[in-house]
């Protein structure tokens, strides 16, 4: 799979973002993989307090 970076997700929120990362990588999603999009690894606390996601 190439590298996606931010642009390839124009109109969508960093949470919707991941979310996406997520169903492309079987459920997994790492801080390495949102640096590299731009993507702050503080969204990832952010959904685990939400519910949205488990460590």
């Amino acid at each position: 799979m190439d590298i996606m970076t931010r642009k390839d997700f124009i109109s969508e929120s960093n949470i919707e973002i991941i979310q996406k990362l997520m169903k492309i990588n079987n459920g997994y999603i790492t801080t390495k993989e949102l640096e590299d999009i731009g993507i702050s690894r503080n969204y990832l606390s952010i959904m685990v307090k939400k519910k949205m996601l488990v460590r």
